[in-house]
């Protein structure tokens, strides 16, 4: 494996990182556990388990959306929100329900905004496995 974690590990914990950037952090992480105790003969089930939630939601929340999305789409998306946003902020008062809206749509935005910015870096993202082995090219999609 390719992936040196104290590398990155600097790198990730001296500035915010992105939610993607994370994940595929996370998970290079935990494959480098599993290949340790792979060499002490060590149960790595629980890990392995973790790996793929970790993949089913990089695939789900960054590769699937981002392959199968145009630039159009994902603007037109995040202008949705922010009409939503607006409407919420225009309002005197909001009920729990609203500000539970207004931090969703927040979260959202922040999302749109990034899979664009990733969109105006590259047209095709990679498999989890890809990045995880070459750490340099997320960091260059993320700057």
């Amino acid at each position: 494996m390719n992936l040196s974690i104290d590398a990155i590990s600097d790198l990730v914990n001296s500035r915010i990182c992105s939610s993607l950037e994370q994940l595929v952090f996370d998970y290079g992480k935990i494959k480098q556990r599993i290949s340790e105790l792979d060499n002490q003969d060590k149960n790595t089930e629980p890990l392995n388990l973790q790996l793929k939630f970790i993949e089913d939601q990089y695939n789900l929340n960054y590769y699937f959306p981002f392959n199968f999305s145009s630039i159009d789409f994902l603007l037109a998306e995040r202008k949705n929100r922010f009409d939503t946003m607006d409407k919420l902020e225009r309002k005197e008062t909001l009920t729990e329900t609203e500000r539970s809206i207004h931090t969703s749509t927040l979260a959202r935005i922040k999302y749109f905004n990034e899979l664009i910015h990733l969109k105006s870096k590259t047209d095709f993202l990679k498999g989890i496995d890809y990045y995880t082995n070459h750490p340099d090219k997320i960091v260059n999609l993320i700057s």
